[in-house]
């Protein structure tokens, strides 16, 4: 129902930058970077492959807002997980963060806006538009899913909940309206929902279900297990004393961002990525005697942001199969997430620079 709608209704001269921008508002209401993609994400990659889009730059779109609100949403774990270890709260942080993701935000809508306008959406030679009202019945009814969301969202319960209802919904309303049985909807629950290949649709409309999860828990079980046996030999003490040497604000940050590079290429998961950052370089910040607020600023600017740039992490390989995308070609064109980083160490450096 959405795909058919958001053809209708999404300007094909500014497809890209609306995804940007669709997926940011979503993001920021769900507070989740995982629940975005597998919302509003899988849509609008699917309406993207029906409309001859360069489908990395339109994942690319996806991802930076989606992560957009990972990072600003007071509803994010993420940011409670930071606003913790820094002992800030999240209502306080969420204002200072803005100093550097709307400059991100307006530079990356520009960017996105001129590749909307370079690449349009393409209908000319696609049978999706009709195809799709022939292959399923559309019905109003079809909205109740999303009308579930949207409602249960001021509530602020976990968002498993709203997401689960929804789902729920929809099983239902694919009995009724698509004639599946309740045998088909488990079966596309596991196995993922494909139509048959003689299907026009099939290779736009499909969903990978459980069975593609098992690579994201075998991912994480593996960091885990690596990071134990890093912390064992003494690896992250050799890490901290080099910081000892480290001095200055930028310094410090970039020390924060190769860092969280690294825990995050072995942790293969944003949360130990951030948290093993902050074991290792806690005593250099309280050395350094950084407030608090500042050093919530580095961790939401690096690991937050860089674990969805590295194609292994969790935070990115989930979303990837959502999405059944390449798993690196989406990286270039996720401007918000390397531009909050750089901005933010722009502006450490000028200041630094003002003091000397």
């Amino acid at each position: 129902m959405i795909i058919a709608s958001g053809i209708e209704l999404i300007n094909p001269n500014l497809f890209i930058i609306c995804a940007f921008l669709i997926t940011s508002c979503v993001s920021m209401l769900l507070g989740t970077s995982f629940g975005t993609v597998g919302t509003i994400g899988i849509v609008l990659i699917t309406i993207a492959k029906a409309g001859n889009l360069p489908i990395d730059i339109v994942a690319g779109a996806i991802m930076a807002g989606a992560y957009l609100g990972d990072r600003n949403s007071p509803l994010s774990s993420s940011a409670s997980l930071v606003a913790a270890l820094t002992h800030t709260k999240v209502n306080s942080n969420i204002p200072i963060m803005l100093k550097d993701s709307l400059p991100a935000l307006i530079i990356s809508c520009i960017l996105y806006l001129l590749l909307s306008l370079w690449f349009p959406l393409d209908y000319t030679n696609s049978y999706l538009p009709d195809t799709i009202h022939f292959v399923f019945n559309i019905h109003w009814t079809l909205w109740i899913p999303v009308l579930i969301i949207i409602g249960l969202l001021p509530t602020k319960l976990s968002i498993r909940w709203p997401i689960g209802i929804s789902a729920l919904a929809a099983t239902i309303l694919a009995v009724i309206h698509q004639n599946y049985t309740v045998m088909d909807m488990l079966q596309f629950t596991v196995l993922g929902f494909h139509l048959p290949d003689y299907n026009p649709l099939s290779d736009i409309i499909h969903g990978g279900g459980l069975q593609t999860m098992w690579i994201p828990t075998l991912s994480i079980f593996m960091a885990c297990s690596i990071s134990g046996m890093l912390e064992g030999v003494g690896f992250w003490n050799d890490i901290r004393s080099l910081l000892q040497h480290v001095s200055g604000r930028a310094k410090l940050f970039v020390s924060n961002v190769l860092i969280a590079f690294i825990t995050g290429a072995l942790g293969c998961s944003q949360a130990i990525a951030v948290i093993m950052t902050h074991s290792i370089m806690r005593t250099t910040y309280a050395k350094e005697r950084i407030h608090d607020e500042d050093v919530m600023l580095d961790f939401e600017n690096s690991g937050i942001l860089i674990a969805a740039l590295q194609p292994w992490n969790i935070a990115a390989l989930v979303p990837v199969i959502m999405m059944d995308v390449s798993p690196a070609g989406y990286v270039p064109f996720a401007f918000f997430l390397y531009l909050v980083p750089l901005i933010y160490w722009y502006r450490l450096r000028r200041k630094e620079q003002q003091i000397h």
